[in-house]
């Protein structure tokens, strides 16, 4: 665990401290060989360098201190996921046998009518009904198609 940050003050000193010294260290013999056109550029480059690693820890001090602080209410509203109401297993399990019987012709002649079909011999009706005619590209019926032979099934019934 990291010591507070009231007692780090002290060796953040002591760091800048000594990247201040070996910077003037290293730079004081480019500055004094260096031509007059070419002497502010050094000094330039000397404090950009403590300004960008001075920045750099001023940012990491403040995003620790922010993940410290934790989320204040309105970003915790913000953040409230609303959860969709759950639907029941057979509206679910019913609502894509219509999407798949009238996406593929092939599953609605093999599952989707002969269920429909069954419930139609259960409500006692004599015959079972026609399927509706399927629609381009091997896809099934059309639900408009699917709706109309349900309806003359129930008004058999």
């Amino acid at each position: 665990m990291p010591p507070q940050p009231e007692r780090r003050w002290p060796g953040i000193v002591a760091g800048y401290v000594t990247l201040v010294a070996l910077l003037a260290l290293a730079t004081t013999p480019l500055y004094l060989f260096a031509t007059p056109a070419h002497k502010p550029l050094i000094l330039r480059l000397a404090v950009a360098t403590v300004a960008g690693v001075a920045l750099t820890h001023l940012r990491k001090a403040l995003r620790e201190r922010f993940e410290r602080q934790g989320n204040s209410p309105f970003e915790r509203a913000l953040a409230a996921v609303t959860t969709q109401p759950e639907l029941a297993s057979t509206f679910v399990d019913l609502r894509d046998e219509i999407r798949f019987g009238t996406a593929s012709r092939g599953y609605f002649d093999r599952v989707l009518w002969p269920r429909i079909a069954a419930i139609a011999q259960h409500t006692a009706v004599a015959a079972a009904p026609e399927p509706p005619p399927g629609r381009l590209f091997r896809r099934g019926p059309s639900p408009a198609g699917l709706s109309k032979a349900i309806a003359d099934i129930e008004a058999r019934t």
